[in-house]
């Protein structure tokens, strides 16, 4: 029973979940005056929406030279912002840079880790 009572409970937080993500995805993609039905959710939304690719993003790294891979996001510094380790194309060394929110900046060497990091 007290599985049988885990997995309604599983169930209908899952069903109320999904008409929670319709709902907002309807309202996100509404017009004025303009309702959306199911239909147009299940086409517009998912199936007929533009491919997106690749974008460039310019991240505002300091004090790099050389080309760097992204591997990892985390709050290394416990300040509540992503810090971004990355690795060289080599994958010989890492480097952990830590966002700086008043130049708003990424920055390298700005805090020291211990090795088993």
């Amino acid at each position: 029973n007290m599985k049988h009572c885990r997995s309604e409970r599983q169930l209908l937080w899952t069903i109320h979940l999904f008409a929670l993500l319709v709902v907002l995805a309807s309202f996100a993609h509404a017009k004025e005056d303009q309702k959306v039905t199911i239909n147009e959710f299940n086409n517009k939304i998912f199936w007929e929406k533009d491919k997106q690719g690749m974008v460039e993003l310019e991240l505002f790294f300091s004090n790099v030279t050389d080309s760097m891979l992204i591997v990892a996001v985390a709050d290394m510094d416990g300040d509540k912002y992503t810090d971004i380790i990355t690795i060289n194309q080599e994958r010989s060394a890492f480097r952990v840079f830590l966002y700086n929110s008043k130049l708003k900046q990424f920055i390298f060497g700005e805090r020291e880790f211990p090795v088993s990091c």
